[in-house]
């Protein structure tokens, strides 16, 4: 008897950015990207490494849900890898997602309202900052350096290879 290959997928881990829930076509099956951030180590003085994930969950009960929650919100669930690929600009490029199983998807903590996601950063730096009273002497550095900053175009190359004409859709 030969042996059989499952494609399965445990995940839990925390939203690195607001779901993007693709649900007013009447005519597709509606569904929702994101992107799972998962911290990994850790531990007996090891550094933690973030990894992320894109997942996909189709279906509207599952576009429902991902239309509630935001940045930072805690779910686990089981999924399937799935690998896709698209031409941009002539490149063949490639993608591994998980797609979600609905009947196995649990958020165990919800955030309901949107956060800013500087909020944090700002508070910290300013935090740090203060403790080392180096607020008002970077302030006076990066006024002084904007007013002698060149305000010529010299530094911008005649080229700049614009990216955005793929259809990534993050």
């Amino acid at each position: 008897m030969a042996q059989q290959d499952v494609n399965l997928v445990k995940m839990a881990g925390a939203l690195a950015k607001d779901p993007l829930v693709f649900d007013e076509d009447k005519d597709k099956m509606p569904f929702a990207q994101l992107q799972l951030k998962i911290v990994e180590g850790g531990l007996m003085g090891n550094e933690p490494v973030e990894t992320y994930h894109l997942c996909k969950a189709f279906g509207q009960p599952m576009a429902n849900k991902l239309k509630r929650v935001y940045t930072g919100t805690r779910m686990a669930f089981y999924g399937r890898l799935r690998t896709r690929s698209y031409e941009a600009n002539g490149v063949t490029r490639y993608v591994t997602e998980v797609v979600i199983d609905p009947g196995n998807f649990k958020i165990t903590q919800a955030v309901t309202e949107p956060t800013d996601p500087m909020a944090d950063f700002d508070a910290k730096a300013s935090e740090s900052a203060a403790k080392e009273g180096q607020i008002e002497h970077w302030a006076n550095q990066e006024n002084r350096a904007y007013a002698e900053h060149d305000q010529s175009d010299e530094h911008i190359p005649e080229h700049i290879e614009d990216e955005s004409s793929d259809n990534i859709p993050f």
